[in-house]
C-alpha cells in the first residue's frame, strides 16, 4: 500500500510542477488510483506485492503521458499539458538501473569495484549532461 501511495505522491508532484489540464491528470493518477483501492481490499501479500510493482509501471506511463505532452506543447506551440495557454517545461528522467551496471557474479577487487563505479558515473553525467533528471532503481 505504501508504494503504491508513494508512486501516486510522486506522479502528483509531477503533475503540479507540469500544471497539467484536468484531463492529463485523469489519464495518469486514474490507473494508480485503481491500484490503491484493490489493495486496500486485498488480504493476499502475493497480490499486494504485484499491485505495487504495477504502481511502478503506471507511474512510468504516466510520467511518459507528460513528457509527451509536454514535448507536443513545446513542438507544436500548442498541447495538453496544462488548462492555461502557458509554456511548462517538463525536464525529462531517465531511470538508471544500478544493478545492472554491476558485472554478473560479485564485486571481488578493487579493479571491479572501479569498473562498475566507472560505469555507473558514465551513465549518471551522461544522463545530466542530456539535461534529463536520474531516478535510481
Amino acid at each position: 500500500m505504501q508504494s503504491i501511495q508513494a508512486q501516486l505522491g510522486k506522479v502528483q508532484v509531477e503533475l503540479d510542477e507540469a500544471k497539467a489540464s484536468t484531463d492529463l491528470r485523469n489519464a495518469c493518477l486514474h490507473p494508480l488510483q485503481t491500484l490503491k483501492r484493490q489493495v486496500e481490499t486485498q488480504a493476499s501479500i502475493a497480490h499486494i506485492d504485484q499491485a505495487g510493482q504495477a504502481a511502478v509501471e503506471a507511474a512510468d506511463e504516466a510520467f511518459g503521458k507528460i513528457e509527451a505532452a509536454a514535448s507536443q506543447q513545446k513542438s507544436t506551440g500548442t498541447g495538453t499539458v496544462g488548462d492555461k495557454d502557458e509554456r511548462v517545461y517538463v525536464k525529462p528522467r531517465r531511470v538508471v538501473k544500478v544493478a545492472a551496471l554491476a558485472p554478473p557474479g560479485y564485486l571481488e577487487t578493487q579493479s571491479d569495484v572501479d569498473g562498475y563505479l566507472d560505469r555507473l558515473r558514465k551513465a549518471l553525467e551522461h544522463a545530466i549532461s542530456a539535461g534529463e533528471r536520474i531516478e535510481i532503481r
